[in-house]
């Protein structure tokens, strides 16, 4: 069987978005560094059981700078991003981490990081030593204050200082992580080239084998997806790496689940997987860049 062939409206939209990624890797000036508005949070959730939810929140991750230094976008989405990751991570095992040594987690499309603070608050709360680090492929993407992705993120990491944030292709990547997280990988090449990614970047098979080989043996595997069609799309990548000879994992593990979001009304539900592969042989490959799909898998899933 032959590749599937990609509409003509695809192809032409994919190499308008090449060029525009070239552009703006290429042109990274930047006003100066972003400035975060504060904003007041009094009257953002009138529901009981959200405000009941938000103290809780507040208090068990000692939230209450972000919640008087931060602006309401970002206070949303870090108290979504943190239920979220408490639903996934409920009645997890503990790592296995060597007395001494950090735990490491790595997040795959931070976008501008506005989260980030989710992630640092359960690591803070959940281990002794951690390092977390974000990877943007399109780090340059610029708002309408000329400010880019990469900009607010530095703001947002300042005072993470064990918080790293790096613009570059997942796939170049290299490491070892305890716990990886990816929200909302593009699975459908519409979303993709919507969000200004040309096509060459979409192979959700071969992405998704990058992420499990970057992960430490015994690690943790995030994964989140909006709307039922994305989820089973998602599901079927799994089944597709599930005993894998050249990744050497089974993935019985992986298990989704409806998450709950009271913060943030979404259009489509949000669907998150947690998934702990088990090692059953040594992988052929070490590097998954040179992962070979098959045929009918011709394109790099990436994050909005």
């Amino acid at each position: 069987m032959g590749k599937p062939q990609v509409p003509l409206s695809f192809r032409c939209q994919s190499t308008l978005n090449q060029w525009g990624l070239f552009l703006r890797q290429a042109l990274r000036w930047t006003p100066g560094a972003y400035v975060e508005p504060r904003e007041s949070k009094t009257g953002l959730f009138t529901d009981e059981a959200t405000l009941s939810l938000e103290n809780q929140l507040i208090n068990t991750y000692s939230l209450t700078d972000l919640q008087q230094q931060s602006s309401n976008a970002r206070y949303i989405e870090t108290l979504t991003y943190l239920h979220f990751i408490e639903q996934l991570m409920d009645g997890t095992e503990p790592l296995t981490i060597h007395e001494g040594k950090a735990v490491t987690w790595l997040d795959v499309g931070a976008k501008n990081w506005a989260y980030v603070a989710a992630i640092d608050g359960w690591l803070k709360r959940n281990t002794k030593i951690y390092q977390l680090t974000g990877i943007e492929l399109d780090g340059y993407r610029r708002y309408t204050d000329l400010h880019t992705r990469a900009d607010y993120a530095q703001t947002y990491i300042s005072t993470i200082s064990q918080a790293t944030y790096e613009v570059g292709d997942i796939m170049n990547h290299q490491g070892q992580y305890h716990i990886i997280s990816c929200f909302l990988p593009f699975v459908f090449e519409e979303p993709c080239l919507a969000w200004g990614l040309p096509l060459s970047y979409f192979r959700p098979k071969v992405f998704l084998a990058k992420l499990l080989q970057l992960l430490a043996p015994g690690g943790i595997l995030l994964v989140m997806n909006q709307g039922e069609s994305e989820r089973d799309k998602q599901e079927e990548l799994f089944k597709r790496l599930d005993g894998d000879p050249k990744l050497g994992v089974t993935l019985n593990t992986t298990a989704v689940k409806l998450l709950d979001s009271p913060f943030i009304q979404y259009q489509y539900p949000r669907y998150g997987w947690f998934c702990r592969p088990e090692r059953i042989i040594s992988p052929h490959v070490s590097n998954t860049s040179s992962y070979k799909p098959e045929s009918t898998d011709h394109h790099i899933g990436l994050h909005q």
